[in-house]
């Protein structure tokens, strides 16, 4: 019998390998793939690693050294100039980077 996992977005138990249930993976945009041409290109991995050293390799907001991204302060969908700038990253944990963007999104829904 598989092992169950619960589903980081709803909460479900789920059998899959990954993160989220199956019903949450299709829901989920692709935003890797949206901006393949900034992640994939070689400017943004060296920044990247930039943004790291910068950040002494620890979050920003919580002081975490696990699991570690690098995040666009300014999205690359708004303003794409911005997505090789290093002013514009900031080195965050994965779970302060997914509250800055629940921040982000409830702030957009508030200016609908």
């Amino acid at each position: 019998m598989p092992e169950l996992k619960v589903c980081n977005k709803c909460g479900v138990l789920h059998a899959g390998t990954g993160a989220h249930c199956e019903q949450c993976k299709r829901r989920r945009p692709k935003q890797q793939a949206t901006h393949a041409h900034v992640y994939n290109d070689s400017r943004w991995k060296a920044l990247r690693v930039t943004a790291l050293e910068r950040d002494g390799h620890r979050c920003q907001q919580c002081g975490s050294y696990d699991r570690l991204v690098v995040h666009h302060i300014v999205e690359v969908s708004s303003r794409p100039n911005l997505a090789f700038e290093l002013n514009n990253l900031q080195v965050l944990c994965r779970r302060c980077h997914r509250g800055e963007h629940n921040r982000r999104r409830t702030h957009e829904r508030k200016l609908q």
